[in-house]
């Protein structure tokens, strides 16, 4: 940290004011995310450390939001990590990079000085190669004319990739023997789809439209600090690979094949399990352990789910990527398993059984739909269980519970729990809802007034509650 300045209160106004860049991180000391970025942000000050000349230089500082709120409620800083990137004083804009330091020092040098590096060496280039995982590259006679603009422009609204640029044949054909006159633009990674050159029409937006189909590896290994650059491409249907790190390397040739024969069309990313705080919310969503490889897609535009059933191998997964590109996948719900059969008053619902009890227009259902982590969900999973009780042996009604947070089904949508949902026999389509905080006495009054099919109390039900099919329960169970 001794390249990133520790401001204040007191310091940060003259710190800010005094130098043409400054690149402002705004943390929170208790924040994960901040303290995941601080070592980046540290990184890359300290290998820019000199950039520019004397009042040129861009300074690399943070600030503790918590301890110092006078700044950060000047400058605005409410989540963290804010990164805002100041211009003689002012907030020119937030900073819109990724999270690694390759990425922030790429984009402070296109803020500060040429969007493109000039390579006039092939020792440089060779260092280029070297060093980075991916580039841009651009050969040209001259550096100018409409071509070289349209380079340019590029360069400046690309965030997160480098850009180099060079005049000298020589130059580019270490980068790749087969470049042969200018004006040329490739990309350059370290994989086996090592090189790719550009043959579209020379503008700006056409290369970063090329330059964004083509940024990524084949298949990318997808961490929590490449996560935001990878959703912000313009493939948004994703295929997503689960699996410790002996399995990758087992199933990884077979998800390259597939990656190469889709490739501009799904982006094909390789997450491995041992990175557990990002790998298991993932797996969570799908209701799916990590015991084995898991193939699943994701459409990031409308959070539709996919997964891929079958045995993981090539033809399958073709199959699977071929049906998500055409449509023809069924959305995955994730499920719990079937419960074995009871004699449980109370029924319980999985995903997949959801359109088999709780849409099945030839009964009424009370639904409650519950979750473990809810504080109030205790109290009300007794009450229910007890209104399961007080109707039992009514053969047109059902009272079901559903835990929420492990099953999923498309006409099951709520946000809060408890929640207390009544399904009339032929009127699935609306399910009426109950106050969260009804006792059971008025959970009998609701079930019997929205009651589709007519029923009388069993004659049981009468002996061992002294009760009619008119009277409730006693009002104490308050939730």
């Amino acid at each position: 940290m001794n390249f990133v300045a520790d401001l204040t209160d007191e310091s940060a106004p003259r710190v800010i004011s005094s130098r043409e860049y400054v690149l402002l991180l705004g943390y929170a000391s208790w924040c994960s995310r901040s303290a995941a970025l601080l070592p980046e942000f540290a990184a890359a000050a300290l290998d820019l450390a000199g950039y520019g000349d004397g009042n040129g230089a861009i300074v690399f500082a943070k600030i503790d939001a918590i301890a110092n709120p006078k700044t950060a409620k000047l400058y605005n800083i409410k989540g963290f990590p804010t990164v805002l990137f100041f211009v003689n004083g002012s907030v020119q804009q937030a900073y819109s990079g990724g999270d690694s330091k390759e990425e922030i020092i790429d984009w402070v040098r296109k803020k500060t000085g040429s969007p493109a590096s000039t390579v006039v060496s092939t020792k440089d280039a060779e260092n280029f190669l070297a060093n980075s995982s991916v580039i841009v590259a651009g050969f040209f006679d001259k550096f100018e004319g409409d071509d070289y603009k349209s380079f340019i422009g590029a360069a400046k609204q690309e965030v997160g990739t480098p850009f180099i640029q060079t005049n000298s044949l020589n130059v580019a054909q270490t980068f790749h023997s087969s470049i042969r006159k200018p004006p040329m633009v490739w990309i350059q990674k370290n994989e086996p789809e090592f090189y790719v050159p550009f043959d579209g029409t020379f503008s700006a937006q056409n290369l970063l439209d090329f330059v964004e189909l083509n940024k990524f590896p084949v298949v990318v290994r997808m961490t929590s600090k490449n996560a935001a650059r990878i959703n912000s491409s313009p493939l948004k249907l994703q295929v997503l690979l689960f699996a410790n790190e002996i399995d990758v390397k087992t199933v990884l040739p077979l998800f390259e094949d597939a990656a190469m024969a889709f490739k501009g069309k799904l982006i094909f990313l390789v997450v491995e399990n041992s990175d557990i705080d990002f790998a298991m919310p993932f797996l969570s969503m799908y209701g799916v352990q990590p015991e084995k490889p898991v193939i699943v897609a994701f459409n990031y535009d409308n959070g539709q789910k996919f997964l891929l059933e079958e045995d993981i191998n090539l033809q399958n997964i073709l199959a699977f990527c071929q049906n998500l590109l055409s449509g023809d996948l069924t959305q995955h719900y994730k499920s719990e398993p079937i419960p074995s059969k009871d004699e449980r008053d109370l029924r319980i619902v999985v995903g997949k059984t959801f359109e088999k009890i709780v849409l099945d227009d030839s009964k009424d259902v009370f639904l409650q739909i519950t979750s473990p982590w809810c504080g109030m969900c205790e109290t009300a999973n007794k009450t229910v269980a007890k209104l399961a009780t007080f109707f039992k042996g009514i053969p047109s009604l059902v009272i079901a519970q559903i835990d929420a947070s492990s099953n999923e089904h498309p006409k099951l949508e709520v946000t809060t729990y408890p929640a207390f949902l009544f399904y009339p026999a032929g009127q699935k389509n609306q399910p009426i809802t109950a106050h969260a905080k009804t006792n059971l006495k008025g959970l009998v009054q609701f079930v019997k007034k929205h009651a589709a099919i007519p029923f009388a109390m069993p004659t049981t039900q009468h002996t061992k509650t002294k009760t009619s099919s008119t009277s409730s329960p006693p009002d104490k169970d308050e939730l």
